[in-house]
């Protein structure tokens, strides 16, 4: 998901690239034109899935290694 400005959060779905001991590569897209994303944009992985109300929202349901 992406966090940019003071926007509503941005959900996406990412694809995981390769699975190996100890590490994962995802790639999933930037949409900067359909979300007008200027300046900071934070990428965050989540372990659920849904609609996210704030930022707040976003780190109670961010993946923490």
């Amino acid at each position: 998901m992406l966090i940019n400005r003071q926007n509503a959060p941005i959900v996406l779905n990412p694809t995981v690239v390769s699975n190996e001991t100890g590490s994962v590569t995802i790639k999933a897209d930037f949409p900067y034109d359909q979300h007008l994303l200027n300046g900071l944009t934070i990428a965050m992985l989540s372990n659920t899935s849904g609609l996210f109300e704030d930022t707040i929202d976003v780190s109670d349901h961010t993946v923490l290694n």
